[in-house]
């Protein structure tokens, strides 16, 4: 997904990272995964790197919130097989307190998929968020 395009589903990004969405649709309401623009591993990341983990984490989370329904985004990095850093993040829905923890992955190949119009309404949603902080749109 990433070594081979790296601007395939890029829908967001600056100087140093990228958020990539829009896959496919989801039983959750939005999937995402944050990676920085350059290629790393979690051992060789940056100290500049580093010192904006914490903000873009906090950033992506709060873009994501901003889609109606959702009640907290979960995020996680799971990489085994991977060599590039990266970032998952999941919506829970508002209410859905089964959906919290580790099962929230199952949850979404579970759930019936968001509809079509609904999955593009919240990439955008989401883009346009975090749009409001700096960056650029990748279409």
């Amino acid at each position: 997904m990433t070594c081979s395009d790296p601007n395939k589903f890029v829908i967001w990004r600056d100087d140093q990272w990228q958020l990539k969405a829009g896959f496919e649709p989801n039983g959750l309401p939005f999937v995402a995964v944050l990676e920085p623009r350059e290629h790393y591993r979690l051992d060789n990341l940056t100290p500049e790197l580093l010192a904006t983990l914490g903000p873009i984490i906090q950033r992506v989370a709060g873009a994501i919130r901003r889609i109606d329904g959702v009640g907290r985004t979960h995020f996680n990095r799971w990489g085994d097989g991977s060599e590039h850093f990266h970032i998952w993040f999941l919506a829970r829905p508002l209410g859905q307190m089964q959906f919290r923890g580790a099962m929230i992955a199952a949850w979404d190949e579970i759930l019936p998929k968001v509809p079509d119009e609904e999955f593009k309404a919240n990439v955008h949603t989401v883009t346009a968020a975090l749009l409001e902080g700096g960056g650029e749109s990748v279409d």
